[in-house]
């Protein structure tokens, strides 16, 4: 089973893809584990629980930027697959960095990185 967390700090968006999983994957080889806001309550998570897919929006709150910090999580974590939602404009409650996508793909690249990029 395929343990799948998601940072998107939306609750419908959250629930409508947790149903999708759910009519998608009958035989139930992926659970969502968990729902969280902010880039600090993601390390606790993922220190305490095995997580195999993390679900990460642009412009979580935290005490680091948000790309500094998703690359100490793919260093940390380098079997944890990374599906960044990356949003063109700035709307709330996210808070976008200008070129914050780009700046990440030729990074992440750089350290072999194996992401999923979904723009919007």
């Amino acid at each position: 089973m395929k343990r799948i967390l998601f940072a998107i700090n939306n609750k419908s968006a959250e629930q409508k893809l947790s149903k999708l999983i759910k009519e998608y994957d009958p035989d139930e080889t992926y659970q969502v584990v968990g729902t969280l806001v902010s880039n600090e309550s993601i390390t606790d998570f993922l220190t305490n629980k095995h997580t195999d897919i993390l679900v990460y929006i642009e412009g979580l709150t935290g005490k680091e930027d948000g790309f500094d910090y998703i690359l100490r999580i793919h260093r940390r974590y380098p079997n944890l697959r990374i599906v960044f939602i990356a949003c063109s404009h700035c709307f709330s409650p996210f808070k976008c960095q200008k070129n914050f996508s780009k700046k990440l793909l030729q990074k992440g690249l750089t350290f072999g990185a194996i992401w999923y990029i979904i723009h919007f």
